[in-house]
């Protein structure tokens, strides 16, 4: 075996997966020339490029990496811009037009809050911008065509996973016609010394090496047969721009022996948890970060490293914090690498190894891809670059949704998949059930990387990036102010402060809201809200919260929700509140309604002109919009602003290390960053998703139980509301729902919020039903005199995620109700009715069975999952549970506990989004196995008396 693997070949364990690439048969033996330890975990080629530095490599670098904090420095923000003019050069149908002047609104636009918050910045930083802008249409006008190079034919930005070698990765520039040549763009400096016009710094040398490897492997060539150039924007010497990389014997092994050990130490951490995390982070010693030391290192690494060190050394004052941080953290990593290799779920293999470990048609069965799909519309050269398909075949039901990020490739054979072909990245813009319209991340002047006559395919995307902001933001709470950390961390000396001296601003008819604004205004620490289903927890609460803060000069509003669905109802009540002249949404187009883009603050942003109206336009703007995870990837905000109250909507849905990081920040002075924060939600309702089980979320340790943690599940809302006595001044709970009729809120009431919901007095909750006419037909008179009811089904084979006779029978509700609506003069429209069932492949049967009717309108009935209905309303609701054995019943609920009373919130969700009507299908010997819907029968059996 090669010598370079001896640690690789010790890590192994029994049952490691291992890929031997190049091998070469001698005799008895198998001798490959690379080794790759657990091939599916794909780590990205820049990050481990990061741990090969010039004062030498350790696989710890990469840890190291992840947690510490990222800090907007003008050398970052110069490569992005530079990155950025690149792109624009290379895909500009005449680069001789594009003007530096003309870049910088679309770089304004791109790194806003950047751009305001690097302090560093003067003159000489735009100068220096400029003359790299020169640089690069030097480079487009002479050295390119001098080297047969044509930027007409290439590409930027493309992508590639390679599962062969645990590898994933996206390069700058990539040409492959007239012979594959690859550019990796470099903003900084060259190495030292200058002069020598051929030197590389390491990193930069193997990133360009991994990514000629990924080349041989997934596109088939030589590495013989490629060139490579590390581009050196910022050299002084024209000769030096464009330097070639070429590998060298044992090189390329030695690195990825690296790649080998920081796998191995993830798979560890992911199964021995919150012991192996501590060890780990004991090994980001100064010694193995830096293992060559100099004089160098000595004054400017060492002493960073140092400092960051300090908040993982235990002290009398951080014990509760540190255990916090090495079991959450297990958590974390542990849900990350099942994310990535893949875990078994209900629908095979699930995570971003079912890219490939997945059969195609295993894909298309459990609607994981979409296959066959013919070029319609190639604009991937337009301002707003798209590709319009036409989807294949019959009509097909698969798990993709407008926004959702995707990826697509050519797939003409059986060959053609994710690991073997380059991929693009894009966002699902329009999906009809004949068309799917994908926005590309980056424009490609190049049009011929897409033949006309080719077939396409379509895959989800697995994106790291939620998981490196939950990485930081662990060991950012490490950091954070005393008072501010014991409170998330649950110390028992740190304790929510408020000031009753504080009033009101405007008054109300409603005492108990009255009530709950003046909790909210009087906390100084943090306030919880919980807002059962329909009782206006955005509409009312937020809504009038925000008035409240208005009212205060100068106050600095952060609004901030888990989904942009929230986000964008937030938007809605925003532009109804008198008080509020402007705000800001910090997030992507196609992630925001088009009602609300011209807030965008990329949007905004583009009237700028130079640094300082970047500034003052984020200053002087009061309130700031966002989804949880468009905001953790945009710290550099608090460097701006520091904000009196943040508002968290959805907060039951959001993980603790999601959360805690934003919630932990500071300003440059050392002040919280967010002064107060209000946390909305229900546990009752969906809970965030996680892949680990129970026993896994665990929390064993003695000092955590003793401070409330129970879970590494339980959100943070949930959490610190359990741990408040019931009449506390900092909770309280909405209590008048305006969405159900009273007879429909009834079991929800009864069963899940004790009693506490009072019914609203809305025209559909006092009137009767709307039917006053209706035929003989038994489904009409059924829909036209039954508020709810239980429809009883046989069930099929046991395992079996459809029930045909449920679908029909959901069909005929349908019908029946469209009928009632002709016949009654009402309108049939999309929020008319709306049909829940646990599984895609009820959905797809379902669909079949409306699409029988020829009906236009049945196109737009929404059929769909509880976890995609959640927050969603319709008059009238269907629910067919679709359930054929007692395993799935087993793991169909989603249970939690308060008071001694056992709550599904998954049914809670279910059967709260009905308006008027609710109709249930359901095996009924089955479904009484359940304690909880045996009452949910015997309630809906009940209500026809």
């Amino acid at each position: 075996m090669n010598g370079e693997f001896d640690e690789t070949l010790r890590l192994v364990e029994p049952g490691s997966r291992l890929n031997l690439v190049d091998v070469a048969v001698v005799g008895d033996a198998l001798l490959p020339h690379y080794l790759v330890l657990e091939p599916d975990y794909l780590v990205d080629v820049s990050a481990l490029a990061e741990c090969v530095q010039e004062y030498g490599a350790g696989w710890q670098r990469y840890f190291w990496n992840r947690i510490r904090p990222k800090a907007v420095t003008d050398s970052i923000l110069l490569g992005n811009s530079v990155n950025l003019m690149f792109d624009e050069l290379v895909t500009a149908d005449d680069c001789h037009a594009v003007t530096f002047e003309s870049l910088m609104p679309k770089l304004f636009a791109r790194y806003p809050i950047e751009f305001a918050a690097a302090s560093s910045i003067d003159r000489s930083f735009f100068q220096t911008l400029r003359r790299q802008f020169d640089t690069l249409q030097y480079l487009m006008e002479t050295l390119l065509p001098a080297r047969a190079i044509d930027r007409r034919r290439a590409m930027v930005e493309p992508s590639f996973v390679c599962e062969a070698l645990g590898l994933q990765g996206r390069l700058d520039f990539l040409q492959r016609e007239g012979g594959l040549c690859g550019i990796e763009l470099k903003a900084g400096r060259p190495p030292f010394p200058e002069e020598n016009l051929t030197k590389i710094a390491p990193s930069h040398r193997v990133q360009s090496l991994l990514y000629q490897l990924m080349m041989q492997s997934v596109l088939g060539v030589r590495l013989d047969e490629q060139r490579f150039y590390l581009l050196y924007a910022r050299s002084r010497y024209s000769d030096g721009l464009l330097r070639p990389v070429k590998s060298e014997p044992g090189e390329l092994r030695a690195i990825l022996n690296l790649r080998n050990q920081i796998v191995a130490a993830e798979r560890d951490v992911a199964r021995y948890g919150a012991p192996q995390a501590e060890w780990l982070m004991g090994q980001l010693s100064a010694e193995n970060l830096i293992p060559c030391p100099s004089r160098f290192t000595d004054r400017y690494i060492r002493p960073e490293i140092l400092q960051g060190r300090a908040r993982l050394e235990r002290r009398a004052d951080n014990l509760l914090a540190l255990n916090y941080f090495y079991r959450f953290y297990a958590f974390v990593a542990r849900e990350h690498y099942l994310s990535k290799v893949g875990y078994a779920s209900g629908s095979g293999i699930s995570g971003a190894a079912s890219l490939w470990r997945m059969s195609r048609s295993e894909k298309v069965q459990e609607g994981y891809m979409f296959t066959g799909l013919r070029l319609v519309r190639n604009d991937v050269a337009a301002e707003t670059p798209e590709v319009e398909f036409a989807l294949a075949g019959e009509r097909l039901l698969p798990d993709f949704r407008e926004g959702d990020i995707v990826l697509f490739y050519r797939c003409d054979s059986e060959d053609d998949r994710v690991s073997t072909s380059q991929i693009f990245k894009a966002t699902v813009a329009t999906l009809t059930p004949d068309r799917i319209v994908l926005r590309l991340r980056d424009s490609q002047l190049y049009a011929g990387a897409l033949p006309p006559d080719s077939l396409y395919a379509v895959e989800h995307d697995y994106v790291d990036a939620s998981f490196a902001t939950q990485y930081r933001g662990l060991y950012t709470l490490l950091g954070a102010s005393p008072h501010r950390r014991g409170l998330l961390t649950g110390e028992a000396d740190e304790q929510p402060r408020r000031n009753e001296l504080r009033r009101l601003t405007y008054d109300y008819d409603n005492s108990h809201l009255s009530r709950i604004l003046t909790k909210a205004v009087q906390a100084d620490d943090y306030f919880l809200l919980v807002g059962p289903p329909g009782t206006g927890k955005t509409s009312m609460a937020l809504r009038h919260m925000v008035r409240e803060f208005m009212a205060i000069p100068g106050c600095q509003i952060l609004l901030m929700a888990y989904t942009n669905r929230a986000v964008d109802e937030i938007c809605d009540k925003l532009d109804s509140i008198d008080e509020v002249d402007d705000y800001m949404r910090v997030g992507q187009s196609l992630s925001c309604d088009a009602a609300y883009r011209p807030h965008l603050l990329s949007e905004r942003m583009k009237s700028c002109r130079n640094r300082e109206e970047v500034i003052r336009a984020i200053g002087e703007c009061r309130i700031f919009v966002a989804t949880l995870a468009s905001l953790s990837g945009k710290n550099e905000l608090f460097t701006l602003k520091r904000f009196d109250v943040a508002i968290v909507d959805e907060a039951s849905q959001i993980l603790e290390p999601q959360l805690v990081g934003v919630l932990s920040a500071l300003t440059p002075t050392g002040r919280d960053a967010i002064g107060k924060f209000i946390l909305i939600g229900d546990h009752k309702q969906l809970p965030a998703i996680v892949v680990e089980s129970p026993d896994e979320s665990a929390i064993a340790d003695a000092r955590l139980r003793a401070a409330g943690f129970t879970d590494c599940r339980v959100s943070l809302f949930e959490r610190l509301y359990r741990s408040l006595p019931e009449d506390s001044p900092f909770a309280d709970m909405l209590d008048c729902q305006w969405r159900m009729h009273p007879d429909i809120a009834s079991f929800a009431n009864r069963y899940f919020y004790r009693g506490l919901l009072h019914n609203g007095t809305a025209r559909h909750q006092v009137s009767p039903l709307p039917f006053t006419r209706h035929g003989d037909d038994e489904w009409e008179q059924l829909v036209a005199t039954r508020r709810m009811a239980f429809l009883p089904t046989v069930r099929v084979c046991a395992g079996k995620k459809y029930n045909d006779e449920e679908a029909r029978k959901v069909a005929e509700i349908v019908q029946a109700l469209y009928r009632l609506y002709r016949l009654n003069g009402l309108t049939f429209d999309r929020g008319s009715v709306g049909i829940i069932t646990p599984y895609r492949h009820q959905i797809a049967r379902i669909r079949q069975e409306l699409d029988r009717a020829h009906v236009a309108a049945f196109d737009e009935i929404r059929i769909d999952t509880v976890e995609r209905f959640q927050g969603s309303q319709s008059d009238c609701i269907v629910y067919s549970f679709s359930v054929n054995g007692e395993r799935q019943l087993e793991w169909l609920p989603s249970y939690t506990e308060e008071a001694g009373q056992l709550i599904d919130r998954k049914l809670n969700v279910a059967l709260t989004r009905a308006r008027c009507q609710l109709f249930v299908l359901g095996n009924e010997s089955l479904l009484s196995r359940n304690p909880i819907y045996r009452q949910l029968v015997e309630f809906l059996e009940q209500a026809k008396e």
